[in-house]
């Protein structure tokens, strides 16, 4: 069993930045009346809160979609009443990839070319800093302990670097 800590974080980082996203795409659904795309929500999170593992999990956000889906159908097949329209569009919410498409994806390559020029042009100590910040995720102590350098001026460093 995942700890609670763990599930908050991983939440936070995989679900949580897509909140507004499937917010909207859920509104776009005809919801029986009485719920709306917040209780849907809701319902997702905790239902992903009770999972045992959230190790299976490959695309966070088309997960959310289709536990989303499910959670709707659950209030569809409990509602003493439906409206047709409800029922009619529960086969157009086929969840799609969450992959981007081509055209986002050459974009991303470009902007990826981009910052790697930039990121060449810089100097030292400025090009250590940012990549062990950025590519290593270390932290600001153990940068500074690499280059010799205090925590502050690794911050101050690296806010120059990114202006």
């Amino acid at each position: 069993m995942v700890d609670e800590d763990e599930r908050a974080i991983w939440l936070a980082r995989h679900v949580l930045p897509h909140e507004a996203s499937i917010a909207r795409a859920i509104r776009r659904w005809r919801l029986p009346d009485g719920l709306d795309a917040e209780d849907i929500i809701q319902e997702c999170y905790a239902k992903l809160a009770a999972l045992p593992s959230v190790a299976h999990i490959a695309a966070p956000r088309v997960y959310f979609l289709q536990v989303a889906r499910s959670v709707l159908l659950m209030h569809v097949r409990r509602a003493r009443l439906v409206s047709i329209d409800v029922i009619a569009d529960l086969d157009d919410l086929a969840i799609s990839d969450d992959a981007p498409s081509p055209e986002v994806r050459a974009s991303d390559r470009e902007q990826l070319r981009v910052l790697a020029r930039a990121v060449v042009r810089l100097g030292e100590p400025h090009r250590t800093i940012f990549m062990l910040r950025m590519l290593h995720d270390l932290p600001h102590r153990a940068i500074g302990e690499q280059v010799g350098m205090s925590e502050n001026a690794v911050q101050k460093v690296l806010a120059r670097t990114l202006q």
